[in-house]
């Protein structure tokens, strides 16, 4: 059986991925993000809050990643569309009714709803899609069945419908500073360490406290430089948030896995015709 057309889907949503990626280090990189520190009026103590010139375009990159998703879910119903007419399935009515199950439990793969989905297909196609349902990671102790990526994708490809929520986020693991304190008097200086430092987990906002210092000395002078980066969280209706690149780079790579899976022990080599 032949697969390209759904192995050029998936390179589309890579394709977008790196559309997209290429578009939030313009953004970062054009420097609209930045910091500026202050000094307490009684000089024992300062601060350094964030500085956004330019908020950004979180609907379009919304926009973008959503449609990323779409290509990926969209691959796996063609994928079973291709699968149901290669094998001589040409009724209308039996093509429309077919659908890529994702099902969290045994139960609901059983289901009379979800076998008829698929029942058109050869029964070595619908084994090859049983094989990759995320409730076998129960049975295979492989993680949680909320943590797979079909469950994720479904639950981006159904949170859209209802507006996905794209949120920019410090990325703390990557914040660097140099920030050097200088002291009216020695005596302060030297009362002063080590350093009384807060850090803070801002959202990315004019405005909002990054660093704060304590000090039990006089301050003459902050001076020093800070790199941030921001990342792109995409937040799902179950509360969990994830990187947004990241996550559409994992799905990315999952869904072309599970394809070539499917296509493989469905009983043809992937890529070639009957």
């Amino acid at each position: 059986m032949d697969f390209t057309d759904q192995f050029a889907r998936i390179d589309r949503a890579e394709y977008l991925g790196r559309q997209l990626s290429e578009d939030i280090q313009a953004w970062v990189a054009a420097g609209h993000v930045g910091a500026e520190a202050s000094i307490a009026s009684d000089r024992m103590s300062w601060e350094l809050r964030l500085k956004v010139r330019e908020q950004m375009p979180m609907g379009l990159w919304g926009l973008q990643f959503s449609e990323a998703i779409h290509h990926l879910r969209a691959t796996l119903d063609n994928f079973a569309t291709s699968i149901a007419i290669q094998s001589g399935i040409s009724r209308p009515r039996t093509l429309r009714e077919i659908y890529f199950p994702i099902c969290q439990n045994e139960a609901d793969w059983h289901s009379p709803a979800t076998q008829g989905k698929i029942s058109a297909l050869p029964q070595s196609y619908r084994d090859a899609i049983e094989s990759i349902q995320p409730f076998h990671r129960l049975k295979e102790d492989a993680g949680s069945v909320s943590q797979d990526l079909l469950v994720i994708l479904s639950l981006l490809d159904n949170k859209d419908k209802h507006h996905l929520q794209v949120k920019p986020l410090m990325q703390w693991g990557s914040l660097g500073h140099e920030m050097t304190v200088e002291f009216q008097t020695e005596a302060g200086a030297a009362a002063s360490v080590p350093p009384d430092n807060e850090v803070f987990a801002p959202l990315l906002q004019d405005g909002e406290l990054l660093l704060r210092g304590n000090t039990k000395g006089a301050i003459a002078q902050i001076k020093g430089a800070l790199q941030l980066q921001a990342q792109v969280q995409v937040a799902l209706s179950d509360g969990r948030d994830f990187g947004l690149l990241d996550l559409l780079t994992a799905q990315c790579g999952y869904i072309r896995t599970v394809v070539s899976h499917i296509a493989s022990m469905g009983g043809q080599p992937v890529g070639l015709t009957e």
